[in-house]
C-alpha cells in the first residue's frame, strides 16, 4: 500500500517507539513482523509490544475511513444531544418510559439471576461432564422402583473390577446428628459420611487442611467456613475435637459395633457449599469410621449415594451396559428367591437436579417447568414496559414529524433517521437499565426469601451474563424503538409540509392492540394469583382428618437420654395446668415419615409390602382427634406394644382387604431391627388423615407402639397464659435434658411449610400482577394525558355547546373501557386452560369458578379508570375559554 494513503501514527508515539525499539524496528516501523512482535514481547514487555502493534494497525487504515469514523462520532454526539433534549422537553413521558422499562428490566434481571443459577447446577465441578451417580432400578412383585441410594458394596466393585473408573466415592447422610463443641450444641441437617475420594470427584475448595489426607483416618471431619464460625468463632478449628451423637447407629446397632457418641477431629475447613449444588453439606465425616461394620458390606442395604469419575474419553453408555447386571453376579440367589430383578444405571451429574426423580433423593429436585414459567413471566413484564414505550412514542410522533421532515429536506436518508431514533431508544434503555439495577438490588432480598435462594449481584459480572444483558438491551431497543422509528420515517415529506401527515389508521390499530395486550397479560396474572390463593386457602383450611390447633412440638431426634426417660418427662409436663395433653411419636404431621415392610408370613421370602410408618404412644390418636373407622386404638393395657398395629383406610385396599371390618384381626409380620420377626395383629383402622399435606392422596400407613423410635413430643396447650407455659416447658426440658437443644415449634406453622412452593408461586404471581398492572396504568396515564392535550379544542367546543362534565369524562374513557373489556375476552380462555393445567397437580383441589374471571376483569377495569380519572376530570372541568385560547 502506498504510504500516501496511510494515516501516520502520532509523532509522539513514533518517536517514543523509535527510542524504545531495537535497531530492527527502526528500519521499517510499519512492517508486518509477527516474529519481531514476539521478540518485542520477550525483550520490552507486553505493553510496548501492544503499543507497537496497534500503531501498525492505525498506519494501515486509509484517511477516508478515519474521517468516516470521526464523522460517526460527531453524529453520535448529536444523537445524544437530541435524545437528552427531547427527554428534558417532555419530562413526564420520559419518566413514564424510563419507569416502565426499568421496572420490567429489574424484574427480568432478578428472574435471569435465578434462571442462571438454576441452569448452572453442579457446573462448578471441574470434571462435571465426567461425573456420574450410580442409581438402582428394582423390579419387585409390588412394582418397579428407582432409588438414588444403593448398596455400599457397589463402590467396592467399581474399584476392583472396572479400570474405566478413575475415582469413586460414597456419601451417606447422617440423620438427626447432634453436634457438640464445648457449650455449643446444635442439631445439624447437612451432615454426611464420605470416602476420602470425595475431594477427587467433586471440586470442594479447602481454606484450611489438605484434601489428600483430610478423611483418610476414622473419626475425622471436614467442616464448612460457616460451621467453623458458628462453633469456633474466628479460631482455626483444624485439630479441634467435636462430639457427634448419631442415634441411628445406636438404634441399629447390628450394622456397626460403634457407640452412639463419637469424638471427631477436625482436619479441614472448606468453602460453603454453592447454592446451585445438589450436594449441600456442612459437616463431612470420614466413612472409615464405620468400616468393618455390617452395613458397609451389605448388598441389600440402600445406604449410600455412589459417584464415579470416569476416565477421559470413556463411553458412558458402554460403561452403563457393563455395570447394569453386577447385582446378578453377586446376589443372584437371593434375588431369584424374592422374585426380584435389580440393575444399575448412570445419571450424569449435570442432569441430577432437573432430570432425576428417584426415591431417596439427596434434596428436592428442580422442575424445568418452573424455569420456563419464570422465563415467560419475566418476558411478559418486560413486554408490558415495551408496549408502553411503543404506545407513547407512537402517540407523540406528531410532534417529531416536522423534525424528521426537516432532516430529510437537508439530506438525511431514512436509514440515518431510523438509526438516530433507535439510538435515542438505546439511550433511554441504558438510563432505564441503571435504574433497573437499583430496583433489582431492592427486589433481590425479598426474592431470595420467597424462593429460598441466595442470589447475589456477583453473577452479573460473569461473561455469559454480560453478553445476555447486552442482548437484552438489543432486544428492548428493537421491540420498543423499532416500530416507532420505522413508522415515523415512513411519512412522505410533501404531505407533512402541506399539513397532511398521512393516514393514522395503522398507528391507531397498533395502539389498540398494544393496550389490549397489556391488559390481557395483566388479567391473566390476576386470575392466576386468585386461583393460587384459593388453592392455598383450601389446603390450609381443609379437613385434614386430625387437629393441629394449639399443638406445640418438641423434637428430640431419637436422643437416647430423652427416649429412655420419656414417660417421666411426659408425666411432669402433664401436671401443668395449661398443658391438656402430651403424646410421643416417631414423627408428626408435616415431617418426613419412614417406610417399613409388612409380610404375611416370616417363612416366605416374599417382598414385604412397604407402608408409611409412625410409632406412637397410646395417647396419640386421642390427642390428635383422629377418628377410628373400625376397631380400637392401641393401648398399653392390652399389651399392644408387642402384639398389635393400626392401619389407615388407604392401607385396607393396599393390603388386599375389601373393607375395614374385614381387616380387623388379620395378622402381619413386622421385621425388627435385630433381624427378628414380630407377629402383629391389626386391631384398629383409622380414618385417612393428611399427615403429609393435601397435594397428594393419603398413602397407606400403619402405626405401632415402639418407644425405640420416638423422636417428638406433642403438647396440646390451652389458649391462655402462653408465655408462662412456654417458660415452664423450657425449664422442665433443661432440667431433664440439659445437653439436648430445645427446638420447639407450633404444628400449624410447621405443617403449612409443605405448601411453601405454592405460596412462592402465589407471591410471585401477585407481585407480577401488581407490577404489570402498575406499568400498564402508568402507560394509560400518559396516553390519556396526551389524548386530553390533543383534544383540548374539541373539549372546549363541546362544553360551549352544552356538554356536561360527565359527558366529557365518558368521551375520554369510553375507548379505554372498551379496550379492557376486549382484553377479558382474550385473557379468560388462556387463563382457564392454564389454571386447569396447574390444578391437575393436586389430588385435592378447588373448582374453577366463574366469579374469579369476572372479578379479575372488573379489578383491572376499576384500577385503570381510577388511574386516568385525574386527567379526565381535569380536562372535563377546564374553562372552555382557556381551552379555545389554547389553539
Amino acid at each position: 500500500m502506498n504510504k500516501k494513503n496511510r494515516q501516520r501514527p502520532s509523532r509522539m508515539v513514533e518517536v517514543l517507539l523509535r527510542k524504545l525499539l531495537p535497531e530492527r524496528g527502526k528500519q521499517d516501523l510499519l512492517g508486518d513482523y509477527a516474529e519481531y512482535y514476539r521478540e518485542v514481547v520477550e525483550n520490552k514487555g507486553v505493553f510496548i509490544a501492544g503499543l507497537w502493534y496497534w500503531t501498525q494497525i492505525l498506519n494501515l487504515i486509509p484517511r477516508s475511513v478515519l474521517g468516516s469514523v470521526k464523522w460517526s462520532f460527531v453524529m453520535i454526539r448529536n444523537y445524544l444531544k437530541t435524545a437528552f433534549r427531547n427527554m428534558k422537553r417532555h419530562k413526564s413521558f420520559a419518566f413514564i418510559n424510563i419507569a416502565g422499562l426499568s421496572m420490567g428490566m429489574a424484574c427480568c434481571i432478578v428472574i435471569f439471576l435465578y434462571i442462571f443459577s438454576e441452569s448452572t447446577y453442579d457446573r462448578f465441578n471441574r470434571n462435571a461432564d465426567r461425573i456420574y451417580r450410580i442409581a438402582e432400578h428394582r423390579k419387585v412383585p409390588a412394582g418397579e422402583f428407582q432409588f438414588g441410594k444403593i448398596s455400599p458394596m457397589v463402590a467396592q466393585v467399581m474399584k476392583s473390577d472396572f479400570s474405566q473408573v478413575e475415582h469413586v466415592c460414597r456419601i451417606m447422610p447422617l440423620r438427626n446428628g447432634l453436634i457438640q463443641y464445648q457449650d455449643n450444641a446444635f442439631y445439624e441437617n447437612r451432615v454426611f459420611y464420605a470416602d476420602h475420594d470425595l475431594f477427587n470427584v467433586f471440586s470442594i475448595p479447602f481454606t484450611h487442611g489438605d484434601s489428600k489426607t483430610a478423611l483418610l483416618k476414622p473419626r475425622t471431619a471436614v467442616i464448612t467456613e460457616g460451621m467453623a464460625e458458628k462453633y469456633f468463632g474466628s479460631k482455626n478449628p483444624v485439630g479441634e475435637t467435636i462430639r457427634i451423637n448419631d442415634p441411628v447407629w445406636e438404634f441399629r446397632g447390628y450394622y456397626a459395633p460403634f457407640p452412639t457418641v463419637c469424638d471427631y477431629v477436625v482436619t479441614g475447613v472448606v468453602e460453603n457449599a454453592p447454592s446451585n449444588s445438589h450436594f449441600k453439606y456442612d459437616f463431612i465425616l470420614s466413612l472409615k469410621t464405620h468400616e468393618g461394620g455390617h452395613l458397609l458390606n451389605e448388598w441389600h442395604a440402600r445406604a449410600t449415594y455412589t459417584y464415579v469419575l470416569l476416565t477421559e474419553g470413556m463411553d458412558a453408555v458402554d460403561f452403563e451396559h457393563q455395570i447394569s447386571g453386577i447385582a446378578e453376579k453377586y446376589v443372584s440367589r437371593e434375588l431369584k428367591a424374592w422374585g426380584q430383578e435389580r440393575s444399575y444405571f448412570l445419571q450424569p451429574l449435570l442432569d441430577i437436579h432437573y432430570g432425576s426423580h428417584l426415591r431417596d433423593e439427596m434434596e428436592p429436585t428442580g422442575n424445568r417447568l418452573t424455569i420456563y414459567v419464570y422465563s415467560v413471566i419475566g418476558f411478559l413484564v418486560l413486554l408490558i414496559g415495551c408496549m408502553n414505550f411503543i404506545n407513547l412514542s407512537n402517540a407523540r410522533s406528531i410532534y417529531r414529524k416536522k423534525e424528521v421532515t426537516l432532516r430529510k429536506v437537508i439530506g438525511a436518508g431514512r436509514g440515518q433517521l431510523i438509526n438516530q431514533l433507535l439510538n435515542e431508544t438505546g439511550i433511554i434503555t441504558i438510563v432505564a437499565l441503571g435504574f433497573a439495577f437499583f430496583l433489582s438490588a431492592l427486589l433481590l432480598p425479598g426474592f431470595n426469601e420467597m424462593a429460598g435462594t441466595d442470589l447475589t449481584f456477583n453473577t452479573l459480572f460473569q461473561p455469559a451474563v454480560i453478553v445476555a444483558l447486552a442482548g437484552l438491551i438489543f432486544v428492548i431497543v428493537l421491540l420498543a424503538g423499532g416500530y416507532p422509528a420505522v413508522r415515523l420515517t415512513r411519512f412522505r415529506t410533501g404531505l407533512i409540509i402541506r399539513g397532511k401527515a398521512g393516514s393514522e389508521g395503522s398507528g391507531s390499530i397498533l395502539l389498540r392492540i398494544l393496550v389490549v395486550g397489556q391488559f390481557v397479560i395483566t388479567i391473566f396474572f390476576i386470575i392466576g394469583t386468585l386461583t393460587v390463593i384459593r388453592q392455598l386457602h383450601f389446603m390450609r383450611g381443609g379437613t385434614l382428618g386430625f387437629s393441629k390447633a394449639q399443638k406445640y412440638i418438641i423434637p428430640f431426634r431419637m436422643n437416647k437420654s430423652v427416649r429412655d426417660h420419656y414417660s417421666t418427662l411426659k408425666t411432669e409436663l402433664e401436671q401443668y395446668h395449661s398443658i391438656v395433653g402430651v403424646t410421643v411419636s416417631s414423627s408428626v404431621p408435616g415431617s418426613p415419615i419412614d417406610e417399613k415392610g409388612l409380610k404375611t408370613s416370616p417363612d416366605k421370602l416374599e417382598k414385604p409390602s412397604r407402608l408409611k410408618y409412625i410409632s406412637i404412644d397410646e395417647d396419640f390418636i386421642s390427642d390428635y382427634h383422629i377418628e377410628m373407622a373400625a376397631g380400637r386404638p392401641l393401648s398399653e393395657a392390652n399389651n399392644d406394644r408387642k402384639n398389635s398395629i393400626l392401619i389407615n383406610e388407604a392401607a385396607v385396599g393396599y393390603l388386599g382387604y375389601g373393607s375395614p371390618d374385614e381387616a380387623i384381626g388379620k395378622r402381619w409380620v413386622l421385621g425388627a431391627a435385630d433381624g427378628a420377626h414380630i407377629d402383629r395383629e391389626i386391631v384398629g383402622i383409622t380414618r385417612d388423615f393428611h399427615y403429609q399435606g393435601m397435594q397428594s392422596r393419603v398413602e397407606p400407613l400403619f402405626m405401632d407402639l415402639n418407644a425405640r423410635e420416638f423422636s417428638f413430643f406433642t403438647l396440646t396447650l390451652t389458649v391462655g397464659d402462653l408465655p408462662e407455659t412456654m417458660e415452664f416447658i423450657r425449664k422442665t426440658w433443661r432440667r431433664f435434658a440439659p445437653s439436648v437443644p430445645f427446638e420447639g415449634f407450633f404444628l400449624d406453622a410447621h405443617f403449612d411449610r409443605q405448601y411453601h412452593a405454592e405460596a412462592q408461586v402465589g407471591k410471585l404471581l401477585g407481585f407480577i400482577a401488581g407490577l404489570g398492572l402498575f406499568i400498564a396504568c402508568l402507560g394509560l396515564f400518559g396516553l390519556v394525558a396526551f389524548t386530553a392535550e390533543q383534544r383540548t379544542k374539541e373539549i372546549g367546543i363541546r362544553k360551549v355547546l352544552g356538554s356536561s362534565v360527565t359527558g366529557v369524562v365518558v368521551l375520554l374513557t369510553k375507548d379505554l373501557t372498551r379496550w379492557v373489556l376486549m382484553a377479558n375476552c382474550f385473557a379468560w380462555p388462556v387463563a382457564y386452560f392454564a389454571v386447569i393445567k396447574w390444578l391437575q397437580h393436586f389430588a385435592y383441589r378447588v373448582t374453577v369458578e366463574w366469579w374469579v374471571f369476572l372479578l379479575s376483569g372488573l379489578c383491572a377495569l376499576v384500577i385503570a379508570l381510577i388511574t386516568v380519572s385525574y386527567q379526565t376530570f381535569k380536562a372535563a372541568t377546564a374553562d372552555p375559554v382557556d381551552s379555545l385560547r389554547y389553539e
